[in-house]
């Protein structure tokens, strides 16, 4: 398989949010660990590009995306994984998979049975779906936006409800989740995930006995961005989420 999202690597290096930490370190904290890990050299940046351009031009963006439509586990895991791939290196790839209609197979790839997939026991069908999307927007924010709209969210939550899941989709679906209620200007995100019970969900993830740490880490991230909006903010005080002047979430 392709490999897979940087943010799947545990050996980043990233340095993660911490309270007592200024608003700006913890911007750039988050920044990181929301994003495609450590600083690169522009020698490695430029190699990084022309690999994925040279996978685009050999198979097809369109192609690639039509294969997340074949309705075999395997082949639409390995597609994803692709697009993934070079969405991570290339920022205009990834406008162009969005462009090209790539969200809606990925939407569907999430909402499908659980745990469909391929037998390398890595992955499933459904993470390197989430973690397509995550990485979609994470090369370009203006593909936020088309992800929300697309209906990515439904499902993202539907991963964090699911106590049967693995916890590496759940955290998939957090730091994505994350991500999009992050979103650019006038985006809808935020409302999406409000309306949809995301805040509750979210909380109740957190308060689970055995969400791991980086999923905790993306569940404040995701509180934090959606203080933002009024609805939000007033659910997360029924719930007992706090933010001190300065510090971190308390959920």
């Amino acid at each position: 398989m392709v490999p897979g999202s940087a943010f799947a690597d545990p050996n980043l290096g990233v340095r993660e949010p911490r309270p007592g930490m200024t608003g700006e370190e913890f911007r750039a904290a988050l920044e990181q660990l929301m994003g495609n890990g450590p600083g690169l050299t522009d020698a490695e940046i430029r190699a990084r590009r022309n690999e994925a351009l040279a996978i685009v031009q050999r198979e097809g963006v369109p192609q690639i995306i039509a294969k997340c439509r074949s309705g075999d586990p395997a082949v639409m895991e390995k597609a994803a994984a692709t697009l993934s791939y070079c969405a991570q290196r290339d920022g205009q790839i990834a406008c162009n998979v969005v462009a090209c209609g790539g969200l809606l197979p990925l939407v569907a790839m999430m909402a499908a049975p659980a745990r469909a997939g391929d037998d390398d026991d890595e992955f499933t069908m459904q993470e390197v779906a989430v973690r397509c999307v995550f990485d979609l927007c994470v090369a370009d924010a203006s593909n936020q936006r088309p992800a929300a709209e697309a209906g990515a969210i439904p499902p993202m939550l539907g991963m964090l409800r699911d106590g049967g899941s693995p916890w590496s989709i759940r955290e998939a679906a957090t730091l994505a989740v994350a991500r999009l209620a992050k979103e650019a200007s006038g985006g809808p995100a935020q409302e999406i995930i409000t309306e949809e019970g995301g805040v509750a969900i979210l909380v109740a993830l957190h308060r689970e006995a055995n969400c791991p740490e980086r999923a905790k880490e993306g569940v404040r991230y995701a509180l934090r961005a959606l203080a933002r909006y009024a609805p939000a903010e007033k659910q997360m005080a029924a719930l007992g989420v706090s933010q001190p002047k300065g510090g971190d979430m308390v959920v």
